[in-house]
């Protein structure tokens, strides 16, 4: 006599009424990490409102953040790493940085020897505190090598420059951008 055990049925887990589905790590990554990338290149563009006249520069802002947001979607959506990604994103935004303040890019765009020379021109300030503990007060120094370089070390202040001397880091800044003559950006 010949016994067939049947398998014990199997049961979907559901989860419990009233929660919110799980989410997965790749669909993290394909839905968060692009508004994630967007809004850091947003907040990194409004450098730009310094050098380019008048609301203009939320033009190129848009650009920057629809090439980074196309660039970082595309490539997960071939499944390329994360690190990968990130180091593509820099060289876009390398590569619109080459268009807009540079005459001297490979094809226009991409960055070469002379385009490096041409953004070391761009007019630069650099606030640092002396009692940083996070990046030496000594690595200032040596940016004032750059011929369009402006260096202010403040005497007293750590890391958080702009909480712990907020007068100070605004008079520099307000100083700089009255100093700037013509808008830098070579694009009209």
């Amino acid at each position: 006599m010949s016994t067939q055990t049947q398998p014990p049925p199997t049961r979907t887990q559901r989860p419990p009424t009233g929660s919110a589905p799980r989410v997965d790590s790749a669909q993290w990554s394909m839905t968060v990490t692009p508004v994630v990338a967007a809004f850091t290149t947003l907040c990194a563009s409004t450098a730009m409102a310094g050098v380019i006249s008048g609301m203009r520069w939320l033009g190129y802002a848009g650009v920057a953040i629809i090439v980074v947001t196309a660039v970082g979607l595309g490539l997960r959506a071939i499944r390329t790493p994360v690190l990968v990604v990130g180091f593509a994103q820099m060289l876009a935004v390398l590569c619109l940085l080459v268009a807009l303040f540079t005459n001297s890019g490979i094809l226009g765009i991409f960055p070469g020897p002379a385009a490096f020379s041409e953004l070391g021109d761009v007019p630069t300030l650099v606030l640092w505190g002396n009692e940083d503990r996070v990046i030496c007060a000594a690595d200032a120094h040596r940016l004032r090598d750059h011929s369009s370089t402006e260096v202010h070390v403040a005497r007293g202040i750590g890391h958080m420059l702009p909480l712990e001397a907020p007068g100070w880091t605004n008079a520099h800044i307000i100083r700089f951008l009255g100093s700037l003559r013509q808008p830098v950006l070579r694009a009209a």
